[in-house]
């Protein structure tokens, strides 16, 4: 099974009744648990990307198939999504409303840009049906990568939302790898789009 975050707190394993998966905090992810994978992948020097995604539009769904029988069935199908694709010793968790966290252990950049393009082609292809309309999901997602994006687990989530904020103000259902240089990222990830697609 996909190793999946979780948070004991006051000795209460909290669920997500949303997706079935646990749950934890932001700060308790930041500063224990990632930063505890942050030394494991100094010790060894082996890459390390983490990669943030975002269900695309979720307001507009929940506003017009209602947000348990719209939006809980996309965020359901997200998840299920990542859980089917990821390998057992990714970590993957609900990091906020609508955004997941996946940690990709010994995988560079490029390579979590091509397992990201994956999830987004599975979730693309997911057809939800709610009192007879039919809708589909897409994701944007921002990877950063250990250590050329950051150091520190605050630079590193810092540059991966940074490249999921560029995914979502250029269109969104796309993936961005962070780099400093705003036009740079775009480009070299939209190279990768067309270098996997015609794969």
């Amino acid at each position: 099974n996909v190793h999946v975050g979780f948070l004991w707190l006051l000795g209460c394993e909290k669920h997500n009744c949303t997706t079935g998966n646990p749950i934890h905090s932001r700060f308790f992810w930041r500063r224990y648990c990632f930063k505890k994978e942050l030394i494991k992948a100094k010790r060894s020097k082996m890459p390390l990307s983490i990669v943030l995604l975002d269900l695309d539009e979720l307001k507009k769904i929940n506003d017009r198939y209602g947000h348990f029988s719209g939006g809980d069935e996309a965020l359901k199908a997200l998840a299920n999504v990542l859980t089917e694709l990821c390998r057992a010793e990714d970590t993957v968790s609900r990091y906020g409303g609508d955004e997941f966290l996946v940690i990709l252990y010994e995988t560079s950049a490029k390579i979590a840009f091509r397992r990201a393009l994956e999830w987004r082609k599975q979730l693309s292809e997911i057809i939800i049906e709610v009192d007879g309309s039919k809708f589909v999901i897409t994701l944007s997602a921002g990877i950063a990568f250990f250590s050329k994006n950051g150091l520190s687990t605050e630079e590193i989530f810092s540059n991966a939302d940074k490249a999921l904020y560029c995914a979502k103000e250029h269109g969104r259902d796309r993936v961005i790898i962070y780099d400093a240089d705003e036009e740079k990222m775009l480009i070299k990830s939209e190279q990768l789009n067309e270098l996997y697609d015609a794969i």
